[in-house]
């Protein structure tokens, strides 16, 4: 009867300490989780603060109203080239006629979208970042969209809109901030069933988190390579 007492003991002892770890590891979650959050809202918004920049520039709105594409062309070229303009993949200026004039950074060198037609994916609202995907042959490219009005200082009417694009495949600075945030031996990122973009720090190890996530799709996982977690962005 005292072998089984000792047993029933430690049983709980086990129990509680094994309650006690899946707790922290769920704070743990929980507490990234709300990190990302935290720093995805603070990159996304110094993005729309320098895309609300651009719409005020004088010389943008005297090309707009000249109709000069070319000179359009010119200042989103060098707002790219910028290093405050880094994080962003595209800048589409549309004209009041619909016309648009395409800028794109070295995230989008080698692929050819149809960004003159970002418009066609508006769904009128101004300001409010928005995913889309775009198609070209078989592939899926995911975007983060933001469009914004181009307001002419003098007469106070909309004569454009400046659409700026983040694009998340083979997003090398978001990729980078997550696993640095993280730690992750392996970190791969996702739109559905899609693979965007992936990383790892060793060889292997993103083959396993690969099979990890294809055996489960709980938040939490542990598995024989380390724990798993799936964040949402």
């Amino acid at each position: 009867m005292l072998a089984i007492a000792s047993m029933m003991l430690l049983t709980a002892v086990y129990s509680g300490v094994e309650k006690a770890q899946q707790r922290d590891i769920q704070l743990t979650y929980e507490r990234d989780q709300r990190s990302l959050s935290s720093l995805m809202a603070v990159q996304f918004d110094n993005i729309r603060l320098l895309s609300q920049e651009i719409t005020h520039y004088h010389e943008l709105h005297q090309s707009l109203n000249a109709n000069d594409s070319v000179r359009i062309a010119a200042i989103l070229d060098a707002l790219l080239a910028d290093s405050s303009g880094r994080y962003i993949d595209a800048l589409v200026v549309e004209d009041k006629e619909g016309l648009s004039t395409v800028a794109s950074n070295i995230g989008l060198l080698g692929v050819q979208l149809p960004l003159e037609k970002i418009a066609e994916h508006d769904k009128g609202s101004f300001a409010v970042w928005r995913s889309i995907t775009l198609e070209k042959g078989d592939k899926h490219y995911s975007l983060l969209h933001l469009a914004l009005p181009v307001i002419d200082q003098q007469l106070g009417e909309v004569i454009g809109k400046l659409h700026t694009l983040v694009l998340l495949n083979n997003n090398y600075w978001l990729l980078n901030q997550l696993q640095e945030m993280f730690g992750s031996q392996a970190i791969s990122l996702h739109s559905g069933d899609i693979v965007l973009d992936s990383q790892q720090s060793q060889a292997g190890k993103l083959q396993a988190l690969r099979s990890a996530t294809q055996a489960t799709h709980n938040a939490i996982s542990m598995t024989e390579n380390g724990t798993v977690r799936i964040h949402h962005l």
